[in-house]
């Protein structure tokens, strides 16, 4: 769903900035404030559908080497990312620390 969305608003900015340019060389100027009430709309609704949903989600906290799923951007939804265990040492002499991994 959230693909089609995108879609939609990409293609619906292209056809809306073609329409509007059309509009003003013409000098339809009731044809140009529908077209710009109508990207304000779908921009707002757009908005409200963002905010919305971003307040139904849920956090969730994943235990360690537990792989959390999560879409990027949209389309690839594969992504898998795992928390992992970092120890780190001082080392006497330098006082500097060093990284060992543990896995």
């Amino acid at each position: 769903m959230g693909v089609i969305l995108l879609l939609m608003t990409i293609l619906g900015a292209a056809c809306a900035t073609v329409a509007l340019a059309f509009a003003i060389f013409t000098k339809r100027n009731g044809f140009r404030n529908s077209v710009v009430i109508g990207a304000i709309a779908w921009c707002v609704l757009y908005a409200i559908a963002l905010v919305g949903l971003s307040f139904l989600s849920e956090p969730s906290t994943i235990a360690m080497n537990q792989p959390k799923v999560f879409c990027g951007f949209y389309i690839d939804c594969h992504l898998h990312a795992r928390n992992g265990c970092t120890k780190i040492q001082i080392n006497r002499k330098s006082d500097r620390p060093r990284r060992n991994s543990t896995s």
